[in-house]
């Protein structure tokens, strides 16, 4: 890598307008999957390059022209910096298999809207905005980053750390060598936090027939999903010698969502809805932080390392190293009925390593 001089930075100001997305259960004949099976064809790199490239580059974008001098500038430079803004929405994604899995009307924006549909105060807008991504390359001990790894974003005059926070906030530190790919997320103004929504119509099942969308109703098994939330530090790692990716963030989560679950003493499906909130305030492992706006943010936290798996049968490997926070499930209801209370999980801690396949 060059020697940095002046970080240039890319501004693009992203609307995604998704059309509908068919993703096909089987893409390969019987005797192709005898052949090849599981996932052989999927490595590491492909996951990085769409983690890297989908928000801000499958869009219809507004980019700000480059002069010649200011592109001759850049040669020699080291990384890539994207200042992003951006709304999301899809109006049906379908997974099918023989019949379907239907997500009807994604969208996914900044908090303003969510907050507004949750009756909270509104203090976000409506674009996912704020973001900002760094690109790099590591020289020899990790050495030559735009921004800090995990929470040393936040060693600045900004974030001041609550005197409360204790733990290790299962975080496990990552060795970045020479040659490894580091993506960094956090804010462009870090005076202002990086806040998101997320709204999901339904979720359900169809038949089979026809490539949705469809006029057949799918069998709701989720609705109403409406979440908002802040992100915190977001680091990606690809490793340059196993091509395995290691995913650490710190982010809170808000909303709500109805959902019908199937009950045993009713002997029927009954839709219950709740309120949530995802953190990290309370017990033994707990962290918060103030910037210097007075806002107060806790981050619950989650890591993992994704790559192919080596097992008897090979595929995608997903080991969750940590999902950690605390949770609170608040005005739990049925059908219509009535809360019946609520629900508070205090340092809870999830780890999981998965191997997925085809069959």
């Amino acid at each position: 890598m060059g020697v940095v001089t002046n970080r240039k930075t890319l501004q693009n100001k992203n609307t995604l307008l998704c059309s509908p997305v068919r993703i096909p259960g089987k893409s390969v004949t019987e005797s192709e999957e005898r052949e090849n099976p599981g996932m052989k064809g999927l490595t590491s790199l492909h996951y990085a390059v769409a983690l890297a490239t989908f928000m801000p580059l499958a869009a219809t974008a507004e980019f700000t022209p480059m002069t010649d001098s200011s592109m001759r500038s850049t040669v020699g430079q080291a990384g890539v910096t994207i200042d992003l803004s951006a709304i999301v929405t899809v109006r049906e994604i379908a997974y099918e298999d023989q019949g379907f899995v239907i997500i009807e009307n994604l969208g996914i924006g900044g908090a303003g809207p969510i907050q507004s549909a949750l009756g909270q105060a509104v203090t976000g807008g409506n674009s996912l905005d704020n973001l900002r991504m760094t690109i790099d390359i590591a020289g020899p001990g990790g050495s030559d980053l735009a921004a800090p790894w995990g929470l040393e974003k936040f060693n600045s005059s900004v974030w001041t750390a609550s005197p409360d926070n204790q733990g290790d906030h299962g975080e496990v530190a990552v060795p970045i060598t020479d040659g490894d790919m580091v993506i960094g997320l956090g804010a462009q103004n870090q005076n202002e936090l990086v806040d998101f929504g997320l709204s999901i119509d339904r979720v359900g099942l169809r038949k089979s027939g026809p490539i949705p969308p469809a006029t057949q109703s799918p069998q709701i098994i989720m609705d109403n999903v409406l979440l908002t939330g802040v992100l915190g530090p977001t680091d990606i790692v690809v490793d340059a010698d196993s091509d395995n990716i290691n995913i650490n963030s710190y982010f809170s989560l808000d909303g709500s969502l109805r959902t019908d679950l199937y009950v045993p003493i009713l002997l029927d499906w009954q839709e219950v809805g709740f309120d949530f909130r995802m953190h990290n305030e309370r017990g033994e492992d707990v962290l918060k932080y103030t910037n210097s706006a007075g806002e107060v943010v806790s981050f619950a936290h989650l890591q993992a390392d994704i790559g192919a798996s080596t097992g008897p049968v090979e595929g995608l490997r997903v080991n969750l190293t940590d999902l950690s926070g605390d949770l609170d499930t608040t005005n739990i209801t049925f059908a219509d009925g009535p809360s019946i209370g609520s629900v508070y999980w205090t340092d809870v801690q999830i780890s999981a390593d998965l191997n997925i396949y085809g069959h």
